[in-house]
């Protein structure tokens, strides 16, 4: 017991031991004789001391030792005798063992991408400096954990660190000593690197739990450096996370948070966070372009923080040489929005050469372009977000494959692909054509071709199919013509449209006036080419559509305004095509019709609704509608407090109607002929459909006289907004007919359907499209323009994925060895040696090689490593001679 108490003051005990003598020397003092002298009444006192002598000296005895004891309690105060809790419970227990004096720390620390956040020091020495969250997780971890313990052979600490990249692996550096100490610095200073991923501390919290459940006897002490995001600290994780915290709690585990963050947090205020910009989106128009033809790139900003961005520029790269007429400059960023701009250049091919590994490298690279996006001198933020990758391969020519049963007939205008072949062959170095038959084209490698139009197929054996789809799965587009050999929608509906699930776009019903004869066919085509209206229609809204590129303007985002092209519709007829099965048609984000027929139905059917939205308007806007009944009532009241009240609502009422006084007459003429229009039976319903968009989109004349007033004006009233969404819903039913070009986004690839043919084979083959004919040239120039254009551009956004995710390859297995080779091209952004200029590097590193293994006819193949950010090459050589090159590109995303 006794070996438990301790002094905390020592030294104030042996001052008080010497002290404790004082009372004894005081006693002895008195007990000092001096000379005696007699006298006669001392013999009384001598006779009465002697009988209490005893007594006497038990007093001064007590006397002497409380003085003594004073003394002591004293000096035991100033000391501060305490005893130690720790023997206590050990004896309390039973055992007896010495006390713990090691003490054992884990250090979680956090390495997600958000770690290399930047930001710009203020005050103090290092003023205006840049710095990173990671930066000051370093400082943390040096100065204030491992700076604040000493090296001590009593009371000893030991330290490990897990990274939240790699918590499966913690770092063991032992007990706290000389050398110890220079490893950890060593290991913070070169190892703690912010990865490009996000990383959760759960898998860390669990290892640190493994860690201390070794030994117990020890104290423990944890401590968790990070920035603390919202993502990894909120309702969704509470659960997870506050099982570790309980057994920390409960096992008397020390836990310190070191907040990192930048700028610091300040209690109860929310956090501000550093100004970050990120590309989100760096995509190309097509994954293959041909040579010295405009490519546009999709870039788009996103500002992360709570301040709008202006005059922000991101420069493009191609390959190690900056594109300069590929730079953008963001006028205006919106605080925590987007902003997208289109930066439009083209590429160039490598020169032939005579170096042997220039060749080489030439036929690996030469045509696959690195583009590099990246927003300059950003100095805040994550450094990861200022770069975007993609990649582009340049082509000569691009090859186009046409499927067309018709062989023997080939090359002639009896075969279906004769037209599309002519219009892409004459005159036309781009393209490069060639035609197969569907079973041709299921012993083909389509990855070789840009884009892949079946003319008048009805039917394809599942491995066809299956080529399709995996040949749209890797980024290429599709074209299917209808024609006259299909003549039951069974196949295109259950195999290629699976109830919207498919490649083909929509569900098709049945051949549009199949039970005609010939000549009946003959006059409506001639009363369908000569009547004065559009015999093919577009939204407004598609065409900026890519796949509607004869409406373009200068840019393929702006539309044309003269729309020239339009007029090619004036002449055209179709007496056959394939009608949709619209009441099973529900159309998804992924599909839009790019033309439609006219709606041939009879007017009749649009009299009703037609005259009750006229109704509305003119109960909205029509003084003789609103005010005159007022004006008949007042007449009529006799009563003075009714009629008072009557002049009050007329008056409000005439207020109202001031503002559209300029407009009455002109909506009244243009209701007046709407009206009497859809009252005439005998009217076509298109001139019903004009009238109801002139009273929607007249623009007006101003400057005529009288002046014509602006419908577009008229409309922007609040309380005709409603209203104004009725009659374009109605124009919409009564103008657009039959869908007859359709496109659709499937998987990472592009599909049209066209509801007429693209030929004109077969005795009633003019009566689907009459090439030679008048009005049959807006053919050629819509194939070239539109289709063509459409689906070469292949590839799009569907090959940029973040890093980390996977990517599948299946191939036939006997027609490819089983070796893929691999390679990962990236650039790097380095400064010049004058450090005022900086440039891109572009470094290619050798993956080596993978053997895919595993039978069966396919060969199946999943990459699982790309996690570093750049480009990643993959080549397959075929059994044959020759080989194919496929691209996988891995595009760096914020974490």
């Amino acid at each position: 017991m006794l070996a438990s108490l301790i002094f905390l003051n020592p030294f104030t005990m042996i001052i008080g031991g010497a002290l404790i003598a004082s009372p004894i020397i005081i006693h002895l003092i008195n007990r000092m004789r001096f000379k005696r002298v007699r006298w006669a009444a001392m013999e009384f006192l001598l006779k009465a001391q002697k009988r209490s002598r005893r007594r006497m000296i038990i007093e001064q005895l007590i006397l002497l030792l409380l003085r003594i004891l004073l003394v002591v309690l004293i000096a035991v105060l100033l000391s501060r005798l305490i005893e130690k809790k720790e023997d206590k419970q050990n004896e309390s227990q039973g055992e007896n063992r010495p006390p713990p004096a090691l003490t054992r720390h884990v250090i979680i620390v956090d390495d997600s991408a958000s770690m290399a956040d930047r930001f710009k020091i203020v005050g103090g020495a290092d003023d205006g400096k840049e710095s990173t969250a990671a930066d000051r997780a370093k400082k943390n971890i040096k100065e204030v954990i491992i700076g604040s313990v000493k090296d001590d052979n009593r009371n000893p600490h030991e330290f490990f660190i897990i990274r939240t990249s790699n918590p499966k692996k913690p770092e063991n550096f032992g007990l706290l000593n000389e050398e110890s100490r220079s490893r950890i610095t060593d290991f913070i200073d070169k190892d703690y690197v912010p990865q490009l991923f996000h990383f959760g501390y759960q898998p860390a919290l669990e290892a640190a739990q493994t860690i201390f459940k070794e030994d117990k006897t020890i104290n423990l002490a944890l401590h968790i450096v990070g920035d603390f995001r919202e993502k990894d600290w909120n309702e969704s994780t509470k659960d997870t996370l506050a099982k570790y915290f309980e057994y920390f709690e409960t096992a008397k585990i020390n836990v310190t948070l070191h907040d990192v963050i930048a700028p610091r947090r300040e209690t109860d205020k929310p956090v501000i966070a550093s100004d970050n910009l990120a590309i989100v989106e760096f995509v190309p128009e097509s994954r293959v372009v041909l040579k010295n033809v405009p490519v546009e790139f999709k870039v788009t900003v996103a500002n992360y923080s709570g301040s709008d961005k202006q005059g922000v520029q991101v420069k493009v790269m191609v390959n190690d040489k900056e594109q300069q007429d590929g730079s953008v400059v963001f006028d205006h960023i919106p605080a925590n929005g987007t902003a997208t701009k289109y930066a439009v250049f083209s590429f160039s091919l490598p020169a032939n050469t005579k170096n042997e590994k220039e060749k080489e490298d030439g036929v690996r690279f030469g045509n696959m372009k690195l583009v590099t996006a990246r927003i300059d001198k950003q100095t805040t933020g994550l450094a990861i977000d200022d770069l975007h990758y993609t990649v582009v391969e340049v082509r000569e020519k691009l090859h186009i494959l046409l499927v067309d049963n018709r062989e023997t007939e080939r090359f002639t205008e009896n075969s279906e692909s004769f037209y599309l072949w002519k219009s892409l062959s004459t005159g036309n170095d781009a393209y490069e054509v060639q035609i197969a038959t569907a079973a041709q084209m299921e012993k083909m490698n389509l990855q070789t071709f840009s884009a892949i139009v079946l003319c008048d197929i009805p039917l394809l054996s599942p491995l066809g199919v299956d080529k399709l789809d995996a040949f749209l799965a890797a980024g290429g587009g599709v074209g299917f013509f209808m024609g006259p050999s299909i003549d039951k929608p069974t196949f295109y509906n259950d195999v290629l449209w699976k109830d919207g699930k498919g490649m083909f776009p929509l569900p098709l019903l049945e051949i549009a006036n199949k039970d005609k004869k010939p000549e009946e066919l003959s006059k409506i085509q001639i009363e369908q080419r000569f009547s004065p209206y559009r015999k093919l229609l577009v939204r407004k809204d598609m065409r900026k559509h890519p796949a509607m590129e004869l409406f373009s303007g200068e840019t393929r985002r702006q539309e044309n305004p003269d729309l020239k092209n339009y007029n090619l519709f004036f002449s055209v007829a179709f007496a056959r095509y394939y009608l949709v099965d619209q009441p099973r048609w529900k159309p998804g984000v992924d599909v839009q019709t790019l033309l439609y027929l006219p709606n041939y139905r009879d007017i009749r059917a649009f009299e009703t609704p037609t005259k009750n939205l006229l109704k509305k308007l003119r109960e909205i806007t029509d003084p003789d509608t609103r005010v005159k009944p007022l004006e008949q009532k007042i007449a009529e009241t006799k009563e003075e407090a009714k009629r008072e009240e009557l002049e009050k609502q007329l008056a409000s009422v005439k207020a109202e109607m001031a503002k559209f006084a300029k407009y009455q007459k002109h909506v009244k003429e243009n209701a007046d002929i709407i009206s009497n229009t859809v009252g005439r039976f005998d009217n076509p319903l298109y001139k019903l459909a004009d009238w109801i968009e002139n009273l929607l989109e007249n623009p007006g004349e101003p400057n005529a006289v009288p002046a014509v007033p602006s419908m577009i004006e008229f409309w922007q009233f609040p309380e005709l907004s409603e209203l104004k969404t009725e009659f374009q819903q109605l124009l919409d039913v009564i103008k657009f007919g039959d869908p007859f070009y359709v496109a659709k986004q499937y998987k990472n690839g592009r599909v049209l359907a066209f509801m007429g043919s693209a030929g004109s084979s077969g005795p009633e083959g003019r009566f689907w499209n009459s090439h030679d004919e008048f009005g049959g040239g807006y053919f050629p120039l819509l194939m070239k323009k539109s289709l063509l254009s459409y689906l070469t551009l292949s590839g799009g956004s569907g090959f940029d994925m973040p890093l980390g995710k996977s990517w599948e390859f299946d191939f036939e297995r006997a027609a490819y060895d089983p070796t893929v080779q691999i390679w990962r091209v990236y650039g790097e952004i380095q400064p010049s040696t004058e450090l005022t200029e900086e440039k891109a590097v572009v470094k290619n590193d050798d993956g080596g090689s993978k053997i895919i293994e595993g039978g069966g006819a396919r060969m199946l193949w999943k990459f699982t490593e790309g996690t570093k950010p750049g480009v990643y090459l993959f080549e397959f050589k075929k059994t044959w001679a020759g080989r194919n090159r496929l691209g996988c590109i891995l595009a760096c995303s914020s974490s």
